[in-house]
């Protein structure tokens, strides 16, 4: 992520101030790099947990989920679309608070000035948790892409199985 692309990255994590997402803390310019200070999350990924206690218990499922849903209103709520909700990007820090993290794809999906939502178009993220309208290549509004990734990911709890032959299937 370079110049202006890393910018709006940096105006998205400070403009996030939300529980369920990963705190952002500042950054740092050099004449050779970028670096973005962040919130530190012990407890491993959605992913790990999945991958190590295969299916969750409802109860638990249901845990993680709704702070997913809270912190993605929360996101939708500023006009910004994740687009690569995964198990991977989402973190659980020890008092068992989920964290979404990895804003690389993410965007602003409404004009800042006039608050008018706008069509995306670029097609970008993790194959198996991606939507039909990324899949076909059409405009597509920020929200829905997001919330069907948080389908597949509550179906990836429920069952421990994750819906792709191979972890790197990114687009």
């Amino acid at each position: 992520m370079h110049g202006s692309h890393m910018v709006i990255k940096i105006n998205l994590l400070q403009l996030c101030r939300h529980e369920n997402i990963i705190r952002f803390y500042g950054s740092v310019e050099s004449a050779t790099n970028h670096e973005i200070y962040l919130e530190y999350v012990a407890g491993g990924s959605l992913f790990n947990k999945i991958e190590r206690d295969g299916s969750l218990l409802e109860g638990v499922a249901q845990h993680y989920f709704k702070q997913l849903i809270t912190g993605m209103a929360y996101l939708h709520s500023l006009g910004v679309a994740h687009r690569d909700l995964k198990p991977e990007n989402l973190l659980i820090a020890n008092n068992d608070i989920l964290k979404i993290c990895d804003f690389g794809l993410s965007a602003f999906f409404r004009d800042r000035t006039t608050n008018e939502k706008q069509m995306l178009t670029t097609y970008c993220g993790t194959k198996p948790y991606i939507s039909p309208e990324m899949l076909s290549k059409t405009p597509y509004h920020g929200e829905p892409v997001d919330i069907w990734s948080c389908g597949i990911i509550l179906t990836a709890m429920l069952t421990g199985v994750f819906p792709w032959a191979e972890a790197s299937d990114q687009i």
